[in-house]
């Protein structure tokens, strides 16, 4: 399977979501005082990790 991610935004409750065509995703709100672009980072990470952890996965897999 092809892990691809894509970033979302979500403004009216100050949020930014991920997902993956495994079916995997995430939300993170963050507080008023969190810069959105620092948000952003963050969970481009978490969907960075994902994806790696998913392409080590299938690796082992064969």
């Amino acid at each position: 399977m092809r892990h691809t991610t894509t970033l979302g935004h979500l403004p009216p409750i100050g949020a930014v979501s991920w997902c993956c065509s495994c079916g995997a995703a995430g939300v993170l709100t963050y507080a008023p005082s969190t810069p959105p672009e620092l948000a952003v980072r963050i969970i481009a990470g978490r969907a960075d990790n994902h994806r790696r952890d998913a392409a080590l996965k299938e690796d082992r897999r064969g």
